[in-house]
């Protein structure tokens, strides 16, 4: 690849990350894509134009989750070629609040994850399609398991709720 990575690194300042690297080669048409992992699955969070020579870069993530965020680059040449770097990681001791549904697709087991504090009477509602209530967890602790065990393949919806948050999360079963 015509982009070389020299170094690369993540550093937590109060509520936000940032992402620093440094590149030893570069091509005119690359680019970076960043990207932001909390349960193991990357997502973009950020597209970079390269400079087109050896340059440094800093980019502030504003919304990571309390807890481990772990960082990627998607190194693209204009090519179309691409490599990732390596991992790197920040912790946010107080951030944003984030629910995560894993693994997604799901066969048998799902694990609704929470990241931050929850407030009071914190449930999960998991519906289908049509609106129709299939299960319904309280959340005692920051993480918790729901069998798929009977549930039809498709599309369900997965809506978190405490007393100050709701999210609503996406998940396919196989």
């Amino acid at each position: 690849l015509s982009i070389k990575l020299e170094s690369i690194s993540a550093t937590n300042a109060g509520s936000r990350n940032r992402i620093d690297w440094k590149t030893g080669n570069e091509m005119s048409g690359d680019r970076f894509e960043l990207e932001r992992s909390i349960d193991g699955q990357f997502i973009k969070i950020a597209d970079i134009a390269a400079k087109g020579q050896p340059s440094g870069y800093s980019y502030w993530d504003e919304t990571p989750v309390t807890g481990m965020n772990y960082y990627r680059l998607k190194m693209i040449e204009a090519s179309g070629r691409y490599s990732y770097s390596t991992t790197v990681q920040a912790m946010v001791k107080s951030g944003s609040f984030a629910v995560s549904a894993y693994p997604n697709p799901v066969r048998e087991q799902l694990t609704v994850k929470v990241y931050g504090t929850p407030d009071k009477d914190a449930a999960v509602t998991m519906t289908d399609v049509t609106g129709k209530v299939v299960r319904r967890v309280t959340m005692d602790q920051a993480q918790v398991q729901i069998s798929m065990n009977g549930l039809a393949q498709g599309m369900y919806l997965i809506k978190y709720t405490d007393a100050s948050h709701s999210q609503t999360i996406r998940v396919n079963k196989n």
